[in-house]
């Protein structure tokens, strides 16, 4: 196998085209992917499955690229990106018609909503109003019937068109916001409700506007096939076995984000009460922050020999909580990351190959060597797997948290791209 790798896994610089729809913290770069589809000599006839699909370059990638894909994720709000990603181009000559019959509705749909409704937590009455007033026109247009109300959705049903203008008031509620937090992973909740009114739907209106001139920056880059795009879990993945050709994607990183509170302004709008909902989606989530009690009396022996050392060396550290909380905590994500790879080995072909972006991070002083850790158990799987790629980072969002940067200001993290092959 040739290597041939010349991009960065990150989005560097400015996107474009699709890509720009919604800025994902934790996506690929475009570029990355192809390099990685050409490496992999990937042939039309193959089914590309990315299990942590996030912003949808995976699936988007093998759409131009004319081969099956199917995505996988977790969270909604990133089921509605990758599939708003997946829109035709020659629908961009009836977005503005779309748009000025969306906001029409909204107009009539405008009504007194919930005072328990999550939106307060962030806007004001009449804001609320006019988000929730847009929210019900993209449904009843451009749901189907059995999903057009907020309680019945089932987002695996939804096509790339309604999902182009969820983005598009994704955005427009961002956009009205505003940037409160200097960290891109959490919403930092404003002092008192943001008001922009009616207003929300002239942002609305200029969001579908930009969003159409990036879908043309795309001529080239046309989908040719739909990707099959489903919320689901890593754990526990809906596919039979033995059904995929080829794994491209990237697990979250064992640095302690939390991606569900990274996109709770957009779960607002998809759930009124996601204040009360909120801790379930986070509990189902790799790498999420939260304990679980049922984890506890699993054995570590399941997670390879760094895995089990980073534990050691993280319960004897001498800091606050290291030997109960943190401990607790990455160990969750080893045990859980073993059980992912367990199953994107199930659902392999004999002979199916696929590669694994994973990135390096730091626990204080102790390094927690995540690429090892992911080469080390794909090979107790059987695999035949390898580093193909590797890159230092200038960033981590360890970096943020002025605790931490404390312990070594010099430390180098790296991405590396693992390749891996089952027989």
């Amino acid at each position: 196998m040739k290597v041939q790798i010349k991009n960065t896994p990150k989005q560097i610089g400015k996107v474009t085209g699709r890509q720009a729809f919604y800025r994902y913290y934790a996506g690929f770069s475009s570029e990355y992917v192809r390099d990685i589809f050409h490496t992999l000599d990937i042939q039309d006839q193959n089914t590309v499955f990315d299990p942590w699909n996030g912003g949808g370059t995976t699936t988007l990638t093998a759409s131009i690229y004319g081969c099956q894909s199917i995505g996988m994720d977790i969270n909604p709000v990133m089921i509605i990106v990758s599939k708003a990603k997946q829109i035709p181009l020659d629908f961009w000559s009836s977005i503005q018609g779309v748009t000025n019959e969306l906001i029409l509705m909204a107009h009539s749909l405008r009504r007194t909503i919930d005072n328990k409704d999550a939106l307060f937590q962030w806007v004001d009455t009449e804001t609320a109003i006019s988000i929730r007033a847009l929210d019900r026109a993209i449904r009843k247009l451009l749901f189907p019937q059995e999903h057009s109300d907020i309680n019945t959705t089932n987002w695996n049903d939804i096509s790339s068109i309604a999902s182009f203008f969820m983005v598009a008031l994704f955005r427009a509620f961002r956009i009205a916001v505003g940037r409160l937090s200097s960290n891109p992973t959490w919403d930092k909740k404003p002092s008192s409700p943001i008001n922009v009114g009616i207003n929300l739907f002239n942002l609305f209106q200029d969001v579908t506007t930009t969003m159409t001139n990036q879908l043309l920056e795309d001529t080239g880059n046309t989908p040719i096939i739909d990707a099959r795009i489903f919320k689901g879990d890593s754990k526990k993945i809906p596919l039979n076995d033995g059904s995929i050709d080829v794994i491209v994607s990237s697990p979250p990183y064992c640095t302690r984000i939390d991606y569900a509170v990274a996109t709770l302004l957009e779960l607002t709008i998809l759930d009124p009460q996601i204040e009360s909902n909120l801790r379930k989606l986070r509990e189902s989530m790799l790498g999420s922050p939260i304990i679980l009690k049922e984890m506890e009396n699993l054995k570590d022996d399941s997670i390879g020999l760094t895995g089990r050392d980073v534990l050691d060396r993280i319960k004897k550290h001498n800091s606050k909580s290291s030997a109960t909380y943190y401990y607790k905590s990455y160990r969750r994500y080893f045990l859980e990351l073993k059980k992912s790879l367990n199953e994107i080995d199930r659902v392999l072909k004999i002979g199916g190959k696929g590669a694994l972006v994973v990135q390096s991070s730091y626990y204080k002083d102790i390094e927690v060597n995540l690429p090892q850790i992911v080469l080390e158990l794909t090979q107790e799987l059987g695999m035949r797997s390898r580093i193909i790629h590797e890159v230092s980072v200038n960033q981590s969002m360890e970096q943020i948290n002025t605790v931490s940067r404390q312990y070594n200001k010099s430390r180098m993290y790296f991405e590396k791209t693992i390749y891996f092959e089952k027989h």
